[in-house]
């Protein structure tokens, strides 16, 4: 692999050279920032094979000083030069070729070709690298990353050019990624083949900061502190999920994320503040009504009420944890975020809203139940029967469709319903600024006439009082 000592002052136009030599020649890339730099490395490493250099950088006289030291050592050393000379400078150079103009970097890397051989034909055969795009918010729990980073800027109609911005193990903080957020950004690039190893780091820096900033959080912390972390984890998580399959990190990725939210329901003492402390969260409507959807089921699950034909196993609470992470997972196959949240907040007497979907995603909404039922499944650590629940979360016994078989369902499916039915007009009433009705009535009304679901809201309706009687 031949090595290029790269020195130019122009950030962008470094990196579209060492991009495009890097790509097409395999080259190896070293950035020097003068020729003081560049001469210091070459007496270490005096085989360097070329040096693509700005004439001048500021006051220095970088071509000139650089052309002397290869001379005054008998070098093998090709130099591009990038600029103007000075009068009788170009002649000294032995080996090598001038490009006009200081900011043309196809012009120096056509002439690095030239150099090393490499016509314009070869370069049309080298297959060009493969990027995929990273939503932005990814890099929000990292601080390095374990690949180059890019940022892609458009060339022309179709033609785009992808600058490096984070070099491998680079150090950045989160203002850094606010900053091209603030500018517009909302993907960055990484190389095809890098993707299995970054989604893997990215999994396993959030579950760090899971475990260190809300599951190891003391007892007597708030646990509203630790919503905005676990929010933005909980939609990640699901996109990690969605994206890679279950693998090892998503599926650690997965649970951490589950025990975070039963711990901050446990440690809450009242519900209506933390309600509107997750309301107020810039994160999705998705983890939004899972959340809210877990409290309120974890409330009626206290009770332990043999009336209410809820079991009285302990693994309850983490199946209706499991279910609230895991029931609208496939309705982010749907579409873009936006249209996933809405799909989500849909309940049977809300439908006509999927006259308005193509067929196909119709299909798949109506069966999104049993899809994500099935997904479960095959997740070792999920408790057993999860998948029934998830499956039952829409009133239908088959997990096709809205409907109101709830005589037929298991009765955590019952309880999750209702909680789920809850947490979605919560979620209603808050976007509106509504207050003037207590949401049990709606859930009275929405019920009414099924015995099975009476009997729950009664007990969701006593189970809230007690807990506003205990703050």
């Amino acid at each position: 692999m031949a090595q290029i000592l790269l020195i130019h002052s122009n950030a962008n136009v470094r990196d579209l050279i060492a991009l495009n030599l890097s790509t097409y020649l395999t080259a190896h890339i070293i950035p020097r920032a003068t020729a003081e730099e560049a001469i210091a490395l070459l007496e270490i490493l005096p085989n360097i094979d070329m040096v693509v250099t700005e004439g001048k950088i500021e006051k220095e006289e970088t071509a000139q000083l650089l052309i002397e030291y290869i001379n005054t050592h008998a070098l093998n050393t090709e130099l591009v030069v990038m600029g103007p000379l000075e009068k009788g400078i170009a002649q000294k150079i032995k080996n090598g070729l001038l490009v006009a103009d200081p900011l043309n970097w196809e012009g120096a890397v056509d002439a690095a070709s030239k150099i090393f051989g490499v016509t314009l034909e070869n370069l049309k055969k080298k297959i060009a690298p493969v990027y995929i795009p990273i939503a932005s918010d990814y890099f929000h729990a990292l601080h390095s990353s374990p690949c180059d980073v890019f940022i892609r800027i458009k060339q022309g109609e179709g033609q785009y050019q992808y600058l490096k911005r984070i070099h491998r193990d680079d150090a950045f903080e989160l203002k850094d990624i606010k900053r091209y957020e603030s500018q517009g950004l909302q993907y960055f690039f990484i190389l095809k083949d890098d993707r299995d190893a970054f989604a893997t780091f990215v999994s396993n820096a959030l579950v760090m900061r899971l475990e260190k900033e809300i599951l190891e959080a003391g007892i007597n912390r708030d646990p509203a502190e630790q919503l905005p972390v676990l929010g933005e984890s909980y939609d990640l998580a699901l996109r990690s999920i969605m994206e890679q399959g279950l693998n090892v990190s998503t599926i650690q990725l997965a649970d951490t994320v589950i025990q975070s939210m039963i711990s901050t329901t446990d440690r809450s003492k009242v519900l209506g503040p933390l309600f509107r402390q997750i309301i107020g969260l810039s994160t999705g409507r998705l983890f939004k009504k899972g959340q809210i959807t877990l409290m309120v089921a974890l409330e009626v699950l206290k009770q332990k009420n043999p009336a209410l034909g809820l079991p009285a196993r302990d693994d309850s609470a983490a199946k209706m944890a499991y279910a609230a992470f895991f029931a609208d997972l496939r309705i982010l196959d749907l579409g873009d975020s936006a249209q996933a949240e809405e799909l989500a907040m849909l309940d049977s007497p809300e439908l006509k809203i999927l006259a308005a979907l193509d067929d196909e995603v119709k299909i798949k909404f109506i069966n999104h139940a049993l899809d994500a039922a099935l997904f479960i499944r095959k997740n070792p650590e999920a408790p057993l029967d999860v998948d029934i629940i998830v499956k039952q979360h829409h009133g239908s016994s088959n997990g096709s469709g809205f409907k109101t078989e709830y005589a037929q369902l298991a009765p955590l499916s019952r309880l999750f319903i209702l909680a789920e039915a809850f947490a979605r007009q919560f979620i209603h009433y808050s976007e509106q600024g509504r207050t003037d009705r207590p949401i049990i009535l709606d859930m009275q009304a929405r019920f009414a006439g099924h015995p099975t679901m009476e009997v729950l809201v009664k007990a969701l309706q006593e189970s809230l009082k007690q807990r506003e009687a205990r703050a």
